[in-house]
C-alpha cells in the first residue's frame, strides 16, 4: 500500500540540503531561509516557486534526495493547475518514489518508456 508520506518523511539532513540549495553561498541568504523555516514551517519553502527554480537549475535536482525533488515538482505542477491539496502531491510523489524505487529492483535495470502506437 502507497501511503502519502513523502512530506512527514522529510528528514533533518534534506531540510539542511534544501537550506543550503535556497540560500545560496551566502550566510545571509541562508539565514533569511532559515528564518522562514522556523516562522512560516517547512510548507512555505516547498511551496515558494524559488524552491522549485533552486532545485531545476544547474546540479540543483542532484543535491536533494529524489523524494524531496519528486515532491516539489509534483507540487509545484499541481498549484499552477489551481489543485492546492497537497494530500495530492504528497501521493502522487509516494508513487514515483515507489515506482523509481521497485521498477527498477525487479528487473534489475532502469525502467524504461516505450511508446504505443495506435493500430
Amino acid at each position: 500500500m502507497i501511503l502519502p508520506n513523502v512530506r512527514a518523511s522529510i528528514e533533518s539532513h534534506e531540510i539542511e540540503q534544501l537550506l543550503g540549495l535556497l540560500g545560496g553561498q551566502t550566510r545571509r541568504g541562508r539565514q533569511r531561509w532559515e528564518g522562514r523555516l522556523v516562522e512560516e514551517g517547512l510548507d512555505s519553502l516547498l511551496d515558494d516557486p524559488l524552491t522549485l527554480a533552486a532545485v531545476m537549475e544547474g546540479a540543483g535536482v542532484s543535491t536533494v534526495s529524489p523524494k524531496l525533488a519528486f515532491y516539489i515538482m509534483v507540487r509545484h505542477t499541481l498549484l499552477e493547475s489551481g489543485l492546492e491539496d497537497a494530500s495530492i502531491a504528497d501521493y502522487i510523489a509516494a508513487l514515483l518514489v515507489e515506482f523509481a524505487e521497485t521498477g527498477r529492483s525487479r528487473n534489475g535495470s532502469r525502467v524504461t518508456m516505450t511508446r504505443r502506437t495506435g493500430t
